[in-house]
């Protein structure tokens, strides 16, 4: 399983819902890199930051396939922030 997020909608903040709600601490903020970070060894797919995010910008991707297919339509994506000026 992994996580994939699409940071062209992610507000990347420090108070990301999914870091609060992840049991095992797989969210996290870098504070180095200054994201939102993910550690893929401690997911265990249960899905509730997918659910917390309020911009659907995390994607939970439980096989090599559909990992692919959401990756392709995050790079395709023209979706941006509601908050950003165009």
């Amino acid at each position: 399983m992994a996580i994939l997020i699409n940071f062209k909608i992610c507000d990347n903040s420090k108070d990301c819902e999914a870091i609060k709600v992840c049991p095992t601490g797989a969210f996290h903020w870098d504070k180095k890199k200054k994201t939102i970070a993910v550690d893929a060894s401690k997911c265990v797919g249960c899905g509730r930051c997918v659910e917390a995010c309020p911009v659907g910008a995390i994607y939970l991707a439980r096989t090599s396939k559909e990992y692919e297919k959401i990756k392709r339509e995050i790079e395709t994506s023209q979706r941006r922030p509601s908050s950003e000026k165009r």
